[in-house]
Parts: C-alpha cells; structure tokens; sequence
C-alpha cells in the first residue's frame, strides 16, 4: 500500500451554487473552478499560495485570476475578425476596437471525472486528476462564433509538488479543419518585495508589435532590453509582450528568491510563444504560454505562418498538448 497521501474533495459554493474540486497531494493542494472556465483557481504548495486569488468565487470567471484558458484565439485578435479558408469569424471587441482572451474563460465546464492514481508497482508518481470538457455544438454561442464542431478537453493532474494541464482537441468528429491557439492565462503571485523575483525565459525572439499586436516581424531578442535567457528581477521590467522560439528542453524559471521558492514551466513543444505581462503596480504578474501567436489567425491568413504558429487539427484527428508547473519550496 502506498503511504502517499492523496485527496479529492468536491464541495458546493453557497453563492454561486458552482462546485469547486480541491486535489490534494501530500503538501501540494490544487482548487479547480470548472464552472469559471476550468480555472485552476490555487496552486498551493506547503502552505504557500503561488496564484492570485480574488475577493469572492464569482470573480474567478473572467481572466484576473487564477489560470484562464485561451481558446480558440488566445490574446488579442485584429478588430475582433480573421478569414480562414475563405470563411470570416467576426468577435465583438471588448478590447478598444480588438477582441482580446477567447471565448472559454467565463463558461461552465462539464466535469467528466475525479479520479486518484496510484501505481503500485512504483513506476509513477501517484496522482490526483479532473478530466473536464467543452463540446463545440450547434445551438451555443461559442459555437454560432467558431462553427466547427469539436471537443475540447482539459485534464488537470496534480502531484507532489507539480501540476500539469493537458489538453485535447478533438476532431475525431468534425468534417471541417480547425484553425486554434490555445493559452494559459497564469497569473503569479509576488512571494515578498517584486526586486526578489527573477523570470528566466528561454525564447528566442521578440515580436515586434504596435499596440500590443505583433506585426509579425521576429526580432533576435538579444538585441531587445526584453531579453529574459537569463535571470533578471523583475523591479522596473514592465513588459505586456510576445515572446517566439521557447525551446521545451529548457524550463521557464520564476525564482521567489527571498520566499526561498522557484517554479519551473516544462511545456510541449507546440509551445512556442509565450506573453509576458508585468504591469507596475499589480500584486502578480502573467506568464502566459501560448500554442500560437497573439493575433495567429490574421498573421497566418498574411502569409506569415512561422511567426503565427497556428494550430489546424484536420478533419478525423486530435491534438494534445500540456503545461506543467514544478514547484520547490525552501521550509
């Protein structure tokens, strides 16, 4: 028998009536939100609490807190419009004249299942994992705005000290190809003064943009002030940019120095963009990993694919891919 210790409890909100799913791995406690979009609402690690939480659980929908999910257009989309194959998706912006963060962030999730893992044989780390999904049909809004029918799945896996979240599209179904990007909106956390944190990001290039939309130009980001290869504090770096070429076989590094705590982002190799925001005057900052450019849709339909990095699932197929957070703290 294994002496791990391992936990899932659901529990009810009296407020919102949504049920909230809290897994829990010896230290490791992770809160799941899957009526605000499958927001992972907590990462909490030997006492200490990695993400921004709100003021009250309805507040979670939306993108402010937690983990929001970008999908199928993460971050901002010219004038809330792009044409594909000869079809146009029309958003409303809600972003000056853009359409900013996707359509999935505020919707309720249908939980499929709570399950615990335990390998007995040792070969794994034992686990806990909520399987969630979100069918695109007709008849919903999300879909009357991205008319393919398909399944998107998330599965949110908690062990010690880590949390990864893979999804899936599924188009095993669909008779159409579809063109996404899908993103995880995480906001960190500043464990102590903002001078004591350090973000190391292993990416190439930076993306020359206008108004928080990239041009499409790749710019080696050794020649940028962004350039974040190595450790840099993250007193007096402002930044709400795009950043290309993540290499997987090397980590995202967010060092808490004087917490005595470092989170590592390990992610698949369709990763491979990532915005970095860091307002002045916020209590957290955003490492946003994306499968696409923000504004792929229109980069791509302008012929500049590299920089776009769109996702197209063909008709018959299915495509995974994950995040994952690994956590170390000094106590």
């Amino acid at each position: 028998m294994s002496s791990t210790s391992l936990d899932i409890q659901s529990s009810r909100d009296i407020e919102t009536g949504w049920n909230v799913y809290t897994l829990t791995v010896e230290d490791t406690s992770v809160r799941v939100v899957p009526d605000a979009g499958c927001n992972v609402a907590s990462i909490n690690v030997g006492g200490e609490e990695f993400l921004l939480q709100p003021p009250t659980l309805i507040e979670q929908r939306g993108t402010k807190f937690g983990t929001p999910v970008l999908y199928p257009t993460p971050n901002r989309v010219r004038d809330g419009h792009f044409n594909f194959e000869g079809k146009d998706y029309r958003f409303t912006p809600n972003k000056g004249p853009n359409f900013i963060h996707g359509l999935l962030h505020s919707v309720p999730w249908t939980v499929l299942e709570a399950r615990e893992l335990i390998d007995r044989r040792g070969n794994t780390e034992p686990a806990c994992e909520l399987e969630c999904e979100l069918p695109f049909l007709p008849g919903t809004p999300r879909y009357e705005l991205f008319p393919h029918p398909h399944i998107l799945r998330l599965v949110i896996r908690v062990s010690a000290h880590q949390v990864r979240m893979t999804y899936t599209v599924d188009n095993s179904a669909g008779t159409t190809r579809i063109p996404f990007g899908f993103g995880i909106h995480t906001y960190f956390r500043y464990l102590g003064p903002r001078s004591t944190t350090f973000l190391t990001l292993p990416a190439s290039y930076w993306m020359e943009a206008i108004e928080c939309m990239p041009t499409g130009r790749l710019v080696d980001v050794g020649t940028t002030p962004l350039d974040l290869r190595t450790a840099r504090s993250l007193e007096g770096f402002f930044a709400d940019d795009v950043f290309f070429g993540i290499d997987p076989s090397k980590p995202i590094l967010i060092e808490h120095r004087e917490a005595g705590a470092t989170l590592s982002i390990r992610v698949s190799e369709d990763f491979t963009h990532a915005v970095v925001f860091s307002p002045d005057g916020k209590p957290a900052f955003c490492v946003e990993n994306q499968t696409c450019s923000t504004d792929a849709h229109n980069l791509y339909a302008n012929e500049l694919t590299r920089a776009a990095h769109l996702q197209i699932v063909e008709p018959g197929d299915t495509h995974s891919g994950h995040v994952e957070y690994q956590i170390h703290v000094n106590k």
